[in-house]
């Protein structure tokens, strides 16, 4: 006879860790399955966590290796413009020992890990979930759940099986590491002809520096390009080899929920559109879902109407952010590099750095983007002829239904 368990988590990254922590705590019965052959192997991520996330979540202070209150930005003329924020906004983290760490807590809960299985098909009965998959050295096993979650990241293999929703399209993430010889600042490099569409960054961290970028195509020849001009000291090596790329997901993903079935993370969309960063927004679904299966499981609701509480709750908190930073990454990918660099003019001198200073959150975007759109409309004769359009922008973010972020009187969680 096979053994049920309450839930099974497909995917152990952090959102999927954290959530089974937090059920476990509560006396669930959870089960994660990993595929990979260990927590936090082959990581690809830059590390950065913003300071809300570490308080709000409890995560792991023992993975902090810096903070971040000094960037470098970098125009596509090379013009350099060091930004220093009021004070420190992010964590750099170790994120093979941050993943390892919410591992060892979720099993310290009572959480039970399998890695090394992959998981080859999903099914619903009447009665349970049922996922099927192999381990290296073991037959084939089905594991029977009462709520399968998915945390699976980038990867949607079993959405179209399950009858959840897609992304609405994806961009690319590629990074190498290198040794850091002489101390460095966090930088980020702006332009087409370094990152069409995106960006590029240096990120130091112990004994090594993480370089990278975001674009809407493939990453290698870019970075490649990067590492040529701006790292001498490997200059004759052969990059491709080294550079991981992996695709991440933009746009909602709905429906995100099934009868007995939810999707966290990178799995519902729950991405920053504007960096590609995933852990706060996942973080913060985590939480929603953690509400919605603890009432299911109490009150043996497992209809996807009910279930259908989840979605519609982390969408009041996240939609507005991840819509409208998808329409400004979209913006921004129209710009050619002379538009670029007439706005790092524009920053240097009319005010946009005390305004960023002032509105500008690590994890909330929305409200600095607006206010920045208002404040460069005040100087129209300066800015690129192609930003003319955004009160269009302005006319599509006013249908992005606003909500205040966490913590402001009206954000309020309606599920217990």
């Amino acid at each position: 006879m096979v053994a049920v368990s309450d839930v099974v988590v497909v995917g152990g990254g952090p959102v999927g860790l954290y959530l089974a922590g937090a059920l476990a705590e509560a006396g669930i019965e959870v089960l994660v399955l990993e595929r990979k052959q260990k927590i936090g192997q082959g990581v690809l991520c830059t590390g950065i966590i913003g300071q809300e996330a570490f308080d709000k979540f409890q995560l792991p202070q023992a993975s902090i290796e810096g903070s971040i209150q000094q960037v470098e930005l970098i125009s596509p003329a090379g013009e350099i413009i060091s930004y220093i924020h009021p004070h420190s906004f992010a964590y750099v983290v170790n994120r093979t020992v941050f993943d390892r760490l919410l591992a060892a807590r979720a099993q310290a809960l009572g959480v039970e890990i399998i890695t090394g299985f992959e998981v080859v098909e999903i099914w619903k009965s009447n009665r349970f979930v049922q996922i099927k998959g192999k381990r290296r050295g073991f037959p084939d096993r089905v594991y029977q759940a009462k709520i399968c979650v998915l945390a699976t990241g980038n990867s949607f293999r079993f959405h179209h099986q399950l009858g959840l929703g897609l992304p609405q399209e994806f961009v690319f993430g590629g990074q190498v590491e290198l040794p850091e010889r002489e101390k460095q600042r966090p930088r980020l490099w702006f332009g087409k002809a370094l990152a069409p569409g995106g960006f590029a960054w240096q990120i130091p961290q112990k004994k090594k520096l993480k370089v990278g970028l975001l674009s809407t195509t493939d990453t290698r020849p870019y970075l490649e390009r990067i590492l040529r001009k701006y790292y001498p000291q490997v200059k004759e090596q052969p990059f491709s080899a080294d550079i991981a790329q992996k695709a991440i997901a933009q746009g909602i993903v709905t429906p995100s929920f099934r009868e007995r079935v939810l999707a966290v993370g990178e799995a519902a969309g729950q991405v920053k559109t504007t960096t590609g960063g995933g852990i706060f927004y996942g973080l913060l679904g985590a939480e929603i879902a953690e509400g919605v299966i603890k009432k299911a499981l109490l009150t043996s609701s497992f209809r996807g109407n009910f279930f259908g509480l989840y979605e519609k709750e982390w969408r009041r908190r996240l939609e507005r952010e991840i819509r409208l930073g998808l329409i400004m990454r979209k913006f921004y990918s129209l710009l050619d590099d002379e538009d670029v660099s007439r706005l790092f003019d524009i920053a240097r001198d009319n005010g946009v750095f005390p305004l960023v200073q002032q509105k500008g959150n690590f994890d909330w975007h929305s409200q600095l983007i607006l206010s920045l759109i208002r404040h460069l409309a005040r100087h129209p004769r300066r800015l690129p002829p192609i930003f003319h359009i955004s009160r269009e922008i302005w006319k599509k973010a006013k249908h992005i239904p606003y909500q205040k972020r966490e913590g402001s009187p009206e954000a309020t969680t309606k599920i217990n």
